[in-house]
């Protein structure tokens, strides 16, 4: 039986309350600066977490288990993107734009997260296959391509090649040049097995990774170059960031927790898809603006899908689809 780690889904939970914050708390002259950075970090430490939970789907030749995280991914994609655009927008260009890109801003342009996902996804797929799943070359060339990708970030190729595009386009597909170095990062990590290895080392890891963090947050733009090209996400600290917190969260010793809050943990983080899903479409309908809002907003918002999942019957077994 899988282990559950309650650190990552702690991590989970945090990241998805702080997406929420960076739409709806967005008084940045009343914020320090290193404080809306800390939820920026949010994002690219769900891209790691996704990939590196399905590093080992990648190198399997098996299509059923392939065809089922895509179907896992898209299910939820299409409805909530079809959802929103019922509420705001009822157009049919609006509709094709939505589901190209997931980045509507009249409709919900929160899911571009989920399109990258599933576009890089099925090209790690590919990839793979392309070399008879043998890990070495295919860590190699997603390594290559994301030092590119990071490199691009300082001098901008690419950024001027999309500067033309579309807003849409640019702010989903363009992502994809900031968001591929943390997905291998992920897939980097499992393979290592750096966290395992760090288990046997807690407590020194975790005082370290956390001083690490501290300074580097701190005095990011001191010690690290500042990317002159970004979508959001560019740069060295956000590089660094992103594996330090994963593994700082996985090394927390949870084991010991009591049993309610567990559960309490585990209830929350399995529905965060639908706190990402619902809460730009709630939060303009109750457009207010303070932390203790935004927590209540993503709390709200997957109890309400855990709520759709109770459903009996076959609209139950749908919403988990689309709500888990």
């Amino acid at each position: 039986m899988k282990k559950e780690n309650y650190g990552i889904s702690l991590l989970r939970i945090w990241a998805c309350i702080f997406v929420v914050c960076t739409h709806y708390h967005r008084n940045w002259e009343v914020w320090p600066d290193n404080y809306t950075y800390f939820w920026f970090l949010t994002v690219p430490v769900y891209f790691l977490i996704s990939f590196y939970f399905g590093e080992k789907m990648f190198f399997e030749p098996d299509f059923d288990k392939k065809k089922n995280r895509l179907k896992r991914l898209l299910f939820p994609y299409l409805f909530w993107c079809v959802v929103s655009w019922l509420v705001a927008d009822r157009t049919l260009k609006g509709l094709a734009l939505q589901i190209f890109t997931g980045t509507v801003e009249r409709i919900n342009p929160v899911f571009w997260f989920l399109c990258d996902i599933m576009v890089m996804t099925l090209f790690f797929m590919i990839l793979a296959a392309l070399f008879k799943y043998k890990k070495l070359p295919v860590l190699i060339i997603l390594s290559v391509i994301s030092v590119l990708f990071v490199i691009s970030e300082y001098e901008g190729t690419l950024y001027r090649l999309m500067e033309n595009m579309p807003y849409e386009v640019i702010n989903s597909y363009g992502r994809i040049i900031e968001m591929t170095p943390f997905m291998t990062e992920g897939l980097l990590l499992k393979e290592l097995k750096i966290p395992e290895k760090l288990e046997k080392k807690r407590w020194v890891a975790l005082p370290v990774l956390l001083v690490s963090f501290i300074i580097i947050l701190l005095f990011r733009k001191t010690i690290l170059p500042t990317a002159g090209y970004t979508y959001a996400f560019s740069g060295l600290s956000f590089i660094i960031l992103a594996p330090v917190t994963f593994l700082f969260f996985w090394l927390l010793p949870f084991d010991g927790l009591n049993e309610k809050v567990k559960k309490v943990i585990k209830f929350f983080s399995t529905y965060v898809m639908s706190a990402y899903a619902l809460h730009w479409i709630v939060g303009k309908l109750f457009p207010f603006n303070s932390l203790i809002w935004c927590i209540c907003l993503a709390a709200l918002c997957m109890l309400f899908g855990a709520l759709l999942c109770k459903i009996h019957g076959k609209p139950g077994e749908f919403f988990k689809k689309v709500c888990c």
